[in-house]
Order: structure tokens, then sequence, then C-alpha cells
């Protein structure tokens, strides 16, 4: 009995410890502030204020020191201020009106788009100290910037923005307006207007196209150069022979090769059902901060992957009786992972959109919670393709840590965003990119490079919907 209550008294003690332990996160998570920002007054007493609940009482003093007609005049005019400065305000949130326009709604990176944003003042009534959040694309068009920007509206006049932009990333950018800012004469008050209009300008990726007769792997010094040429479906395993010397290392079966101490590889049937899995990792992994790097290095490497994984999807789903997985990070899910699956390129074309303007994603998730959440996965008939712009120890051993938990062919495809980098660190880069595609190398995955050749998509496309229409 005294053992027993010994040991309930020691559970309790560590219990209570672990309490106290985690007490500083709950403390920290009571002091956090919320992420949600805090909705904005529509209506807002400024520091002038104050001179008008000065002025009032001395006008009244005034008014009784100096019984005249002026002093009446101005002790009505100070109290009628308030109101009359109200109306003001509600007339310029009446008459001030925004006006958006634009080239295309939907266009490939690198094209240019002239876009035009009016506030025009449909009144005789000036309004010169208006205030107004406006977003629009940044000078390097790498995202829709919000700044708050003065504006004076004449009497019929407008306040004009006429720009040409070449997106040089995919995506989705805002232009327009959330709020508008009206301001008294005097400061008194502001007067918060709700516009929120916005047109919403789709940029999409270059469609770019895969080797047709093989997909080299990232050229590294000291790295094996590995081949496989296209038309092996590597789906079914119909037998096991020992290695021949120009087998795809896709098909060496590691599991029987290390108890048999003598490479073995699988040979496939063709045309059978198989599942491709592609994991794209569209997180930003950079420090933008870094004096080393380039600012816009993660979109710059996202795009590279995104496009990258378009152009895998088209090959995979090409094929007979193949249906593909595609799963991404993507803020705009709860989870920050978003995964879908087609059995053709028609399925495909209706997501290609979703897909093709995926933001860069905050999230601390990696590659391995990407696989796990992307669904079962049957140890035969399928293949796991991994993308990265990112091809560091974390890439590498997430794609290790899946490698051991299936049997079946992994691939891994590095975009390289070595533009981005300085001079001064590219020699430290490259290293670290060839650890990463030697480690992987090592484990058996086949690491390829996800800089394939660019293709019109459009014009492509054009030529298929001008066939179609003379038909």
């Amino acid at each position: 009995m005294k053992g027993t209550v010994l040991l309930s008294m020691k559970e309790k003690l560590r219990a209570l410890v672990n309490r106290i332990k985690t007490l500083p996160t709950l403390l920290k998570r009571i002091k956090a502030p919320s992420d949600e920002p805090k909705p904005l007054p529509k209506f807002r007493f400024h520091k002038n204020f104050w001179i008008l609940i000065v002025l009032i009482p001395f006008a009244l003093l005034f008014t009784q020191a100096l019984i005249s007609p002026v002093s009446a005049v101005i002790f009505v005019f100070i109290i009628l201020l308030p109101i009359i400065s109200l109306v003001y305000m509600l007339l310029g949130a009446l008459f001030i009106k925004l006006y958006l326009d634009s080239s295309a709604t939907e266009v490939e990176k690198m094209s240019e788009v002239s876009f035009s944003l009016a506030l025009s003042n449909e009144s005789p009534i000036p309004f010169p100290f208006v205030e107004a959040v406006i977003t629009i694309p940044g000078d390097n068009a790498v995202r829709s910037d919000s700044q708050l920007t003065m504006l004076s509206l004449i009497s019929m006049g407008s306040y004009v923005i006429d720009k040409t932009v070449k997106f040089k990333y995919r995506g989705a950018y805002d232009i327009g307006v959330s709020d508008l800012f009206i301001h008294d004469f005097f400061h008194f008050f502001s007067l918060r207007v709700e516009i929120n209009l916005f047109r919403q300008i789709f940029v999409l990726p270059r469609h770019l196209i895969m080797p047709e007769r093989g997909y080299e792997d990232i050229a590294i010094e000291n790295t094996e150069t590995v081949i496989r040429m296209a038309g092996s479906d590597n789906t079914e395993t119909t037998d096991i022979r020992a290695y021949i010397s120009g087998d795809s290392l896709r098909s060496i079966h590691w599991k029987l090769s290390e108890k048999t101490e003598e490479l073995m590889v699988k040979q496939y049937s063709q045309n059978s059902e198989t599942q491709t899995y592609i994991l794209c990792d569209t997180a930003r992994r950079y420090d933008a901060e870094d004096k080393r790097l380039e600012n816009d290095i993660n979109e710059f490497a996202v795009d590279g992957v995104v496009e990258a994984a378009i152009a895998i999807v088209g090959k995979y789903l090409e094929k007979p009786n193949n249906t593909v997985t595609l799963a991404w990070f993507d803020q705009r899910s709860s989870s920050d992972i978003c995964a879908l699956r087609f059995a053709s390129m028609q399925e495909f074309e209706q997501s290609y959109r979703f897909f093709a303007s995926s933001p860069v994603t905050y999230t601390q998730k990696t590659l391995l919670d990407l696989f796990t959440e992307a669904g079962s996965v049957s140890p035969e008939s399928t293949a796991v393709i991994c993308v990265t712009g990112a091809p560091d120890r974390s890439f590498s051993a997430n794609v290790s840590a899946i490698r051991a938990a299936i049997s079946s062919d992994i691939d891994a495809y590095i975009f390289t965003p070595a533009e981005k980098v300085a001079p001064s660190y590219a020699q430290q880069f490259y290293s670290e990119v060839e650890a990463c595609a030697s480690a992987l190398s090592k484990q058996g995955v086949s690491v390829y490079s996800a800089h394939f050749d660019v293709a019109s998509a459009l014009t492509n496309r054009r030529k298929e919907d001008n066939d179609d229409e003379k038909e």
C-alpha cells in the first residue's frame, strides 16, 4: 500500500511539474496579439477636436460678455461646426467615385499589362484632405503593395494612376482601393468609407517542356549523371533480375540488393495502372533579409517549382491508366496544404488556375508533412516525385524519410535559384546544393534538374482554339 501511495504521489508531482513547465507557453499564447487585424473605426476624432471643445465655452463667455449680433453669429457657427463637418464628409462619401480598368485580366508571365485607377470627385465641392489605401503592383512587379496615399481632389477633379507593368512572377495581383478617409477642413474628424473595389489580374506561369529522350540530372561536379529514357512505364513489377550496366537506378530493388549483397533490378510491365504523387515545395524557405540573397528569391524559386510541376503533371498524364496526385503548400487552405488528384489533362485544366496562382506560403511544415497529408500511398504501382527550389539539408532529410517509408520509386527535381545569389556566396551555395544531391543519390533517390525548356503555352492554346472553330 505504501509503495502504491508513493507511486501515485510521484505521478501527481510529475504532472504538476509538467504543468509548471507548460505555463510559460500558455502565458505567451494569452499575451500574443491576435493575427487578425482590428477593424478600423468608421468615425474618428482627431487631436484638433479638443480645440473645438475649448472654443465652445469660450464662445459662450464671449457672447455673454459682448452682447452683439457678431458674437451670437460666432457662437452659433461654433455650435453648428461639427454638424457642418459631418455633412461635408458625408457628401465626400457620396460623390467620390473609383474607376478601374486594365488591358487584360489573365496573362502569361513576363507579359506587359496596362491598368488605370482613378479616384474622381464628381461634385463642385473640393475635398483637399482625403486619404486612400491604394493597392497596386510595385515597381518590380513582385507583389501588390498597399499604401496610404494623400489626395487633394478639386471640384470635378480626379487622381489618376496610369501604369504599365511587366509581371516577372506568376500569381494573383490585386489593383484597387480598400478604404477612403475623408477629413473635414479643420481636421476635427475623419470618416472612413469602405470601398473594397479591386480588379484581379491572374499571371499564369510559362509552360515548360520536359526533355523527350531522357531526363538528365542536375549538373553538379563529382556527381554521376543519371539518365532515364522516356517510354519505360515503371508500374507493375513482373520480374527481378541481376543489374546490367545501363539499367536505371529507379529500377533497383534496394531491400533485396542489401540482402543478396548484389544489385538486383525490378522489371515492369507496360501500360499498367499507376499512381504518381508530385510533392511541390512552394513554401518560403529563404530569408529575404539575408544580404547574400536577392529579396525576391522566394518568388523566383517557387515560380520554378510551379512551372516544373506543371510540366511533370502533363508528362505523366500522357501515360495511359495513370493518375496524378499533386500536393503543395498553400496559405489559402486552413491546413497550409492542398492536394488534388487527376486522371486526365481535362481534370487538371479545371484546377490549373488555382494551382498556377498559388502564393509563396509561410509555413513550418515540411515535405514529409505534405507526403503524409497527400493521401494513402500504395507500395506498388506508385511513383513519388519531390520538386523543390531550396535544395538543402532539410530537403534531403525529408526526401530520405519519405524514401524510407515506401518501397516504390522516388525522384527529386531540383530548381536552383542561382540567379538570385550574390557572387561572393555562389561557391558556398553550390556546395550546399551538391551536398544535397549527393546525400539523396546515396539513399537511392534519382536527382534531376527542374530547369526545363520553355514552350509558348498561349500560342499553342490559340492554335488549338482556332482549329476547333474551323471544325
